[in-house]
């Protein structure tokens, strides 16, 4: 009995700490989903068409602010994939005009946003018009907390 019981609390240890990255990723994906959205509604106050999120896309911004995690750093330049128009490049997203956008330490999608928002350049960026695609990538962790990245591209 004891070890049934045993094998047991060892197979639900194991699978409640399985699920734990299944909805560290889950929680990440809503922030990304829920900065496109928010991006949106910038967009449209201003009367500019909104960006359609793009999966692949993503996938790059996501693994930017990863590396930004992993390699303690915080700039548009990565030292292991370079600027963000050679990386969307290498990453085989095709595009004619792109654009990026950093943050750290905010810790809501809103957060962000409003952050953003209250930047001309980063505000310049968001609400470009000739953008019609983006990627939204967010990683926790690392000397700054949280990482958010924005790709846009035509």
């Amino acid at each position: 009995m004891k070890k049934a019981v045993g094998i047991l609390f060892a197979f639900a240890l194991m699978i409640s700490v399985s699920l734990i990255p299944g909805k560290a990723e889950a929680a990440n994906t809503y922030f990304e989903s829920e900065v496109v959205r928010l991006t949106n509604i910038e967009r449209q106050k201003v009367g500019v068409a909104p960006v359609k999120s793009d999966s692949n896309i993503a996938y790059v911004a996501r693994t930017k602010a990863e590396d930004m995690r992993d390699n303690n750093y915080f700039s548009h330049y990565s030292p292991t994939y370079g600027d963000p128009f050679i990386m969307m490049k290498d990453f085989g997203i095709k595009f004619t005009k792109a654009g990026e956008n950093i943050a750290a330490r905010q810790t809501s999608p809103s957060a962000v946003v409003q952050s953003w928002m209250n930047s001309d350049t980063h505000r310049e960026t968001l609400l470009n018009p000739a953008y019609t695609r983006l990627g939204v990538g967010y990683a926790q962790g690392g000397y700054l907390d949280h990482y958010w990245v924005q790709m846009f591209a035509n």
